[in-house]
């Protein structure tokens, strides 16, 4: 809400420095808005598009079917709600994209929402000596997360694997799980991860 309505009063200030410094310098205003009205009125079915997005993120604020952070999933879209503005609401996708979503499209359509509220993100970072099979790795990574029916497939895991000048790995894995198991699954992932290094000869650094 505050994102929403500090892009609201951005505009409407502008707007009323505007008249107020016509006003000054004794420009009379009434005959200028009147004109503004009607001009608004044309405009209004060039940008209707805009305007039915703006209507669509006053509905968004008053009903909250999503809130930021929320995972949400709508038609080829889908992460982490980033930010909610008048026109137009960002999600933050799984590789670290930001997708801007009309907001008339979020008030019409069916909406997959995963709220934050009862799940978490947990994102756990490792640097290891190198290994040569960056895919053997992933997949053995891939297996544990699969075997824990703690860590939620919607939505879904990331693994971010990468080399460093041939020496060391980073390695970057994001789960999900409900929050009141997040202890038990950092733990649980944890010892299946350093069990998965043992295995390949691969130390953590």
């Amino acid at each position: 809400m505050i994102s929403f309505f500090n892009s609201f009063l951005k505009v409407s200030f502008k707007i009323i420095i505007v008249i107020t410094a016509l006003e000054s310098i004794n420009i009379k205003t009434v005959p200028l808005l009147t004109a503004i009205g009607a001009s608004f009125v044309t405009a209004g079915l060039a940008l209707k598009d805009s305007l039915s997005n703006i209507v669509g993120g006053i509905f968004l604020v008053l009903t909250k079917p999503f809130r930021v952070d929320d995972y949400i999933e709508i038609e080829n879209a889908k992460g982490k709600v980033y930010k909610i503005e008048i026109t137009y609401t960002t999600i933050k996708t799984i590789d670290d994209k930001f997708v801007l979503i009309p907001n008339s499209k979020l008030a019409t359509n069916n909406i997959t929402r995963t709220s934050v509220y009862d799940t978490i993100e947990i994102i756990l970072t490792y640097k290891t000596s190198y290994f040569n099979n960056i895919k053997i790795l992933e997949k053995q990574i891939t297996h544990a997360i699969l075997l824990n029916n703690l860590i939620l497939q919607i939505p879904p895991f990331a693994i971010n694997i990468s080399d460093e000048n041939k020496d060391n790995l980073n390695i970057k894995v994001n789960i999900w799980c409900e929050k009141r198991n997040k202890k038990l699954v950092k733990l649980a992932f944890d010892k299946s991860f350093r069990s998965i290094l043992e295995k390949i000869k691969v130390k953590i650094i």
